[in-house]
């Protein structure tokens, strides 16, 4: 048994099959870096457009009622209301972010194709046609198991829509500051943000008009308690519970940003998130050495001359 294979494959060895095969080792990283480049700019540009927020529904204390929050408990107790309050910011994002604000966004700016573009056919201004494939298995699937009809075209479900849409919007809060920031991902700046201010827009008329729907019942309970009882203290405290609810009536009235107030509204951003050029760039240079170092330490072993 000679030597070399006694000691297996040192780093001199591989230095030396390094500088003999030099031209092959910078053709496997060139090329891994010209696919790698390739690929990325085939990929379909993603824009980020952000916005910065302050929930309106906090004053100076930093708490959603203030100086009333305690008069709140004491009083509903007092007079047997059951109202309750929590962290009016987490609601807020809550209602932003959900499936149903979701859904209404979609139907009334007609977003489905923007969401599903290699699925509308933009000249017919329909969704294409489901593959012959398709169409006969949700016919078999039909005729032996019942449930919804066979789809003939493309066009997705309306739940499909909202995961989709909901999946480029993303709403952070800063707990120490209390700032909130809008994010949403789209393939083109201008449409990022239209459907940024379109979102701000739809959430704070949402959560203006539910919260003018509960003063308002919240009033004419507090009414009908206050003509019913004698008791000064409750009358009292009845009174100051109807001053909140007009407070917030006449907020819901008259302030179109009822939930979170616009900071910096979004712009359309100039350069994209994603794909990054650069990044593509160093993780192929990093895998095409790897690559090629795979390849010399192959060659050597099997002819290690």
């Amino acid at each position: 048994m000679d030597k070399s294979s006694q000691t297996g494959i040192t780093v001199g060895d591989m230095w030396q099959a390094v500088l003999r095969d030099r031209w092959i080792l910078f053709a496997i990283v060139s090329a891994v870096i010209v696919l790698g480049l390739v690929w990325g700019e085939l990929q379909t540009p993603e824009y980020i457009s952000t916005s910065t927020l302050a929930s309106s529904s906090k004053d100076e204390t930093g708490s959603t009622l203030g100086p009333a929050e305690g008069l709140l408990g004491a009083a509903s107790s007092l007079a047997g209301i059951n109202i309750t309050t929590g962290n009016e910011t987490d609601r807020g994002i809550a209602v932003f972010t959900s499936r149903t604000l979701g859904g209404e966004l979609i139907d009334r700016y007609r977003l489905a194709p923007l969401l599903f573009p290699d699925k509308w056919d933009w000249v017919a201004r329909a969704w294409k046609p489901a593959s012959a494939t398709s169409v006969f298995f949700d016919q078999t699937r039909h005729a032996l198991f019942g449930g919804a009809p066979p789809k003939l075209t493309q066009e997705p479900s309306k739940l499909q829509a909202i995961e989709k849409f909901l999946s480029r919007v993303s709403m952070v809060e800063n707990k120490r500051t209390g700032i909130v920031t809008l994010s949403v991902t789209w393939d083109d700046p201008y449409e990022a943000a239209g459907v940024a201010e379109a979102l701000l827009e739809a959430g704070n008329e949402h959560m203006r008009r539910a919260r003018l729907n509960d003063a308002t019942r919240r009033i004419e309970y507090l009414k009908k308690e206050l003509s019913s009882t004698s008791v000064e203290s409750v009358s009292a405290a009845i009174g100051k519970l109807i001053e909140i609810e007009l407070a917030t009536r006449m907020k819901a009235n008259t302030k179109p940003d009822f939930m979170f107030e616009v900071i910096d509204k979004p712009f359309p951003p100039e350069h994209p998130y994603s794909p990054r050029i650069g990044l593509i760039a160093l993780l192929s240079l990093a895998f095409g050495i790897g690559l090629a170092l795979l390849v010399v330490v192959i060659r050597l072993a099997w002819d290690p001359r």
